[in-house]
């Protein structure tokens, strides 16, 4: 007898909470689980917010410190959009690096988390300084007295000088050039594209068919082999975002 086979089409019914990409509000949550403290008001380069780590990112209540790192110059910029191609421009040879990566690599995390440039620190300077709400979203109050915790470290180094990178102090304003064997506070951001905001629900499917494809309009079609019609098994299961 031929062996038949048949295409069982499933239609998942989810609905998908995310936000309009075009209308995610300075402050809200991130698709990273952070907050979201700039919007460049477009989505070219592939991007349109910058999204900060959140509070205790990193298993405590203070933003942990960190050397910047070795003394090689590297080609960073100051500008916005550019945080990430330094970070990793800079690699392994920075003190940071390991923050950074153990993060990057926690269980359902978005992965691709980097030490902002100065102008993007900034724009978290602009954040933090705006009222007393943002200055709860980003978590524990700064020091009053020491400027290492009210300092963190850019991924932007001083020009063509290759001891020194720029810091930005939340407390008070400033963004000096420090030595980079000096250990100052590390806050991790992250793009945001417009995929992340995408509505359609990740799925995972479990199935003793020989082939599944999933669509992005969350129907799955399904080979089972007629052998398999009488005992069929299948699980769909939202992943995290």
């Amino acid at each position: 007898m031929k062996k038949l086979s048949f295409l069982l089409v499933l239609l998942a019914s989810f609905t998908s909470m995310a936000q309009n990409p075009a209308t995610l509000p300075i402050g809200a949550k991130g698709p990273g689980g952070g907050f979201i403290y700039y919007d460049k008001g477009d989505w070219n380069n592939g991007w349109r917010y910058l999204e900060s780590a959140p509070s205790k990112w990193n298993g405590t209540n203070l933003d942990p410190k960190s050397a910047y790192g070795f003394h090689v110059l590297h080609n960073t910029s100051i500008e916005i959009g550019t945080g990430k191609a330094n970070t990793e421009a800079i690699g392994l040879q920075n003190n940071f690096f390991g923050l950074i990566s153990t993060y990057n690599a926690k269980s359902g995390n978005m992965g691709d988390w980097f030490l902002p440039s100065l102008k993007e620190l900034q724009e978290l300077l602009k954040f933090y300084a705006a009222n007393a709400e943002n200055k709860t979203t980003f978590g524990a109050a700064l020091s009053t007295s020491d400027y290492t915790l009210q300092s963190f470290w850019s991924s932007s180094q001083s020009g063509a000088d290759k001891f020194y990178a720029y810091r930005v102090n939340l407390y008070n304003g400033n963004y000096p050039v420090d030595g980079k064997q000096y250990g100052f506070s590390i806050r991790p951001s992250r793009y945001v594209a417009k995929a992340d905001l995408d509505p359609t629900i990740k799925k995972e499917v479990a199935s003793n068919a020989a082939s599944i494809l999933l669509l992005k309009n969350q129907s799955a079609i399904i080979q089972i082999a007629s052998s398999s019609i009488a005992t069929p098994s299948y699980k769909i299961s939202t992943l995290p975002s």
